[in-house]
């Protein structure tokens, strides 16, 4: 191939690689146990730009890096004798690992990659996160949720809003994450004295509507229980009924109370009428158009501003009035 469409495939692959660069979301399984020899397999979930793109050698355009506790990264190919690449799909990788090397012992594993064509040997591309993968000895019993500090939460709300605490027993405060719905995994925000995480809902789950199951996780308990909370779209306002009146007033208005059903709301909703026109009568139109009349079962009341001499004139009108069983006068003196 001639050197200057290399150094063009290469320009291209390093612009595309600075604009959707890789990112490791989480490996299954999360953790492995001490073994001598066998083959392990792990499959690595993200986003992969490479793979969406179609492009026909993963080889030359796919590199995945392994190391063990810190040590040197070691490149894991098609075929290898340590680490090698299985089987793939647009948002996931399989691994295999070699026990006799990776796991004769705890510790930890880190995975991480990078995409770009290579010439030379040399990748002239970012890396991906890393993600880790404890090796231990023996597993331990699970984590066990106590209580939740917030069990509802409002779809679309500000991100505040979506911070809670879990009460939990038989935590790790050094390996615990929270696992929602089986695939977002959330690191704590804080741990509190060991016995309480506080965590956020992610991203993805604020604008649902319904339950939202989770679980703690550690590196030696493995999953808790399922625990559940709720993001649920936000209610609509109650509607108000609001009575006509026979001549539109500008500044002033009649509302009436919903509390009660249909048949109440007719109720309250006549006689608001009727007290707003009986106020209109007694004060004049112009000195109604401050006053607001609301009726709830009978009792009429009475808000905004009015002179004394109207205040009260108001207030005589509406008690006048058959059906009202007491008059509330918040009106103002302007």
């Amino acid at each position: 191939m001639p050197k200057f469409f290399i150094g063009a495939l290469l320009f291209l692959a390093t612009a595309a690689a600075a604009s959707d660069q890789p990112h490791l979301d989480r490996v299954e399984p999360f953790r492995l146990k001490v073994q001598p020899s066998g083959w392990v397999k792990l499959d690595v979930y993200g986003t992969f730009p490479a793979f969406t793109s179609g492009h026909p050698d993963l080889d030359q355009y796919e590199h995945w890096f392994v190391t063990r506790d810190g040590k040197p990264w070691q490149l894991c190919g098609r075929t290898s004798d340590s680490c090698r690449r299985t089987e793939w799909t647009s948002g996931m990788m399989s691994l295999e690992l070699n026990a006799a090397q990776w796991l004769r012992a705890p510790g930890f594993i880190d995975i991480r990659m990078n995409e770009g064509l290579s010439a030379d040997g040399h990748i002239d591309a970012p890396f991906s996160n890393a993600v880790r993968v404890p090796v231990l000895e023996v597993f331990g019993a699970p984590a066990q949720v106590v209580s939740v500090s917030k069990k509802e939460f409002v779809s679309g709300a500000p991100e505040s809003d979506f911070v809670f605490r879990i009460s939990a027993n038989n935590f790790d405060e050094r390996s615990v994450a929270v696992v929602f719905r089986g695939d977002e995994v959330v690191h704590p925000r804080r741990v509190y004295d060991g016995t309480t995480i506080e965590i956020a809902v992610p991203p993805k789950y604020r604008n649902m509507d319904g339950e939202l199951s989770f679980q703690l996780r550690t590196d030696a308990g493995g999953y808790s229980d399922n625990s559940y909370v709720k993001v649920l779209k936000p209610k609509a306002p109650s509607p108000k009924v609001v009575a006509g009146v026979r001549r539109p007033l500008p500044a002033g208005s009649t509302t009436v109370s919903a509390r009660d059903g249909a048949g109440r709301v007719h109720e309250d909703a006549v006689l608001a009428t009727r007290v707003r026109e009986a106020v209109v009568a007694k004060v004049g139109s112009d000195a109604a158009m401050a006053i607001t009349v609301a009726s709830d079962d009978g009792v009429v009341t009475l808000s905004g501003a009015a002179a004394p001499a109207v205040r009260s004139a108001a207030a005589a009108a509406a008690a006048n009035v058959t059906g009202v069983r007491r008059v509330v006068n918040n009106l103002i003196t302007k």
